[in-house]
């Protein structure tokens, strides 16, 4: 059984506090070991922590686009990134391959961003 400073086990009126957001996923896993449901996360650093451990199991627990830019995240956090399209994609492939100023700076943001 997962406690908390306030001994509030998983299963009670009451949400558990945790201690960091670290905290707060490791007692999702543990509950998903065994056959539970989580917490909701309740803080931003709660939400951005589940979603970077467990982003298809985060995505239940989003809010609302204008919601999330309440929190300082952007309105597409934790949703799937839509394809460009074919014809957007080959444009970008030969704007990369004619200009190498610019394929270094896509390939410094996309190492940045990973």
């Amino acid at each position: 059984m997962v406690t908390n400073a306030t001994s509030e086990p998983q299963g009670s009126l009451f949400r558990p506090h945790f201690s960091s957001a670290d905290h707060y996923v490791a007692a999702c896993e543990y509950h998903w070991r065994h056959g539970r449901d989580e917490w909701p996360p309740a803080t931003r650093a709660e939400l951005v922590a589940l979603h970077r451990a467990h982003p298809d199991r985060a995505r239940r627990h989003l809010p609302r686009p204008h919601d999330l830019e309440m929190m300082g995240l952007p309105r597409t956090f934790g949703r799937p990134v839509e394809p460009l399209p074919e014809s957007w994609r080959e444009r970008f492939i030969v704007t990369l391959a004619g200009d190498d100023d610019f394929r270094a700076a896509v390939a410094a943001l996309l190492r940045g961003a990973a």
